[in-house]
């Protein structure tokens, strides 16, 4: 999904997904999506040193019981993102929490991803249960 970059590409982001994926995913599992999305979307709206209207590309597949997730911008970043804050959570801090696995990197473009563990079956669902307690 290619979207630009705006203040309102996070929204669009949620959209897409929801259209998308509604009837593919547990609701619990798609909110959790779209929210860990969102964030990715927002930190790049904030962060990449882009301007309005520089392409955003958010990808999102299966593969051999794994949901991925990233987006790709354009961005002059080349360091590893950190959530700024963990307690409590926000931002970034949402997706590491929220993901089995999140990472970025640097190639042609600037790439953050999230992955979640998922039970190949429809609808996709989480194969753990996340623990937000601890």
């Amino acid at each position: 999904m290619n979207l630009p970059l705006s203040i309102r590409a996070p929204a669009y982001a949620r959209s897409e997904l929801e259209t998308t994926y509604a009837k593919a995913m547990e609701r619990a599992l798609l909110d959790d999506v779209k929210l860990m999305a969102s964030e990715l979307v927002t930190n790049a709206v904030q962060h990449s040193g882009c301007v309005e209207g520089d392409p955003l590309s958010l990808y999102a597949n299966v593969a051999h019981g794994v949901l991925r997730v990233s987006l790709d911008d354009e961005g002059s970043s080349t360091h590893r993102v950190e959530p700024r804050s963990t307690s409590p959570p926000s931002g970034l801090g949402l997706v590491r929490l929220l993901s089995d696995r999140w990472s970025s990197s640097r190639d042609e473009h600037f790439t953050v991803w999230f992955e979640i563990d998922v039970t190949v079956r429809t609808p996709l669902s989480r194969s753990n249960a996340v623990d937000l307690a601890g």
